[in-house]
């Protein structure tokens, strides 16, 4: 797949992703009252001219660069710090002591590192769901309670990939504050997250990790596979699709065998998020037409309380403002 920036925008497939590299680059402005953005097509390549989209977070940026390097930069872990659920980014935020630009650029600041966080916050609120879930719950009894890590498959990776490890960290943390939300007497210390897909990056293997207070050590891997879902041969034990765009008309296509394999396999639960209402609507009018009786819809689907505050236009709607992770669902 074809990538292109212009004026600090990145397009990726047919969804925009503003990366963190070029979220302090926004000087460079494009026309006044336009910005310029090639879409790559499926079939043909073709140039969109979208209307200006004031987002605060961006003029924050553009306007207070050295603040908003403090801004995207994760605060040391510390070790003192509270467990327990946490319901908002905000609450995560405050708990973290995480440095936000005072005074009235505060909610732009928030708006700003939300973008980033939305991914690590986001699969620790699946991770959340799954251990207090029934499928938590038939993961332990199958493995007889012995296990102490769980495998991760986000398939179609792209943005999530690219994330600087620091931000991936903050996984780790959210694992940690979180605690031991269910019932299944035992609290999951390794992850690894392998990112799947044709435009996953081409790299090596990255681990980090996090010390507690009471010298317990939580763990992450994460691996890229610039590959297919269908050459994909590991077994994870939950699935993620991070604004896969199922239903979308320009990638239902692509999307096809990959929903087929995951339909078959359905005694593992697949985790997805939607950008906007009607990519929601889309991929849940998929989803059920894939499925045999199914009852899978909209209604399946919540508004996700950790999703990027960082709006962008989309490119083939332009009356309509995608966030990445706006909602979520379980299949």
């Amino acid at each position: 797949g074809q990538t292109d920036f212009i004026g600090g925008t990145r397009l990726v497939g047919q969804f925009i992703f503003l990366p963190v590299v070029l979220i302090l680059k926004m000087q460079q402005a494009t026309r006044t009252g336009l910005r310029t953005v090639r879409a790559i097509s499926c079939r043909r390549r073709r140039t969109v001219f979208l209307k200006s989209y004031h987002c605060r977070a961006r003029d924050f940026a553009k306007h207070h660069p050295n603040r908003a390097i403090q801004v995207l930069t994760p605060p040391k872990f510390d070790k003192s710090v509270a467990r327990g659920s946490f319901e908002s980014l905000e609450d995560y935020l405050r708990r973290r002591n995480w440095y936000l630009s005072p005074g009235e650029d505060c909610d732009s600041s928030v708006d700003l590192v939300s973008h980033p966080l939305t991914y690590p916050l986001t699969m620790n609120l699946f991770a959340d769901r799954f251990l207090r879930g029934t499928e938590g719950s038939s993961y332990f009894a199958r493995s007889h309670g012995k296990k102490d890590n769980l495998r991760i498959c986000c398939i179609g990776a792209r943005a999530e990939a690219t994330l600087p490890l620091k931000f991936w960290n903050e996984f780790l943390v959210a694992r940690y504050m979180s605690g031991n939300q269910s019932d299944l007497n035992t609290e999951i210390l390794n992850w690894e997250i392998d990112f799947v897909g044709p435009e996953t990056p081409k790299k090596e293997s990255a681990n980090t990790r996090i010390e507690t207070q009471s010298n317990t050590i939580y763990y992450l891997r994460m691996n890229f596979y610039n590959c297919f879902f269908e050459k994909y041969v590991h077994k994870p034990d939950v699935y993620v699709l991070f604004n896969p765009g199922l239903g979308h008309p320009h990638l239902k296509v692509g999307w096809r065998s990959t929903l087929k394999t995951l339909v078959k396999h359905g005694e593992k639960p697949v985790y997805i998020t939607a950008h906007s209402t009607s990519d929601m609507e889309r991929d849940a009018f998929t989803i059920a037409s894939e499925q045999e009786e199914s009852n899978f819809s909209v209604h399946c689907f919540n508004a996700n309380p950790f999703s990027s505050k960082m709006g962008s236009q989309d490119p083939f709607n332009q009356n309509e403002i995608v966030f990445a992770n706006k909602f979520f669902g379980v299949v």
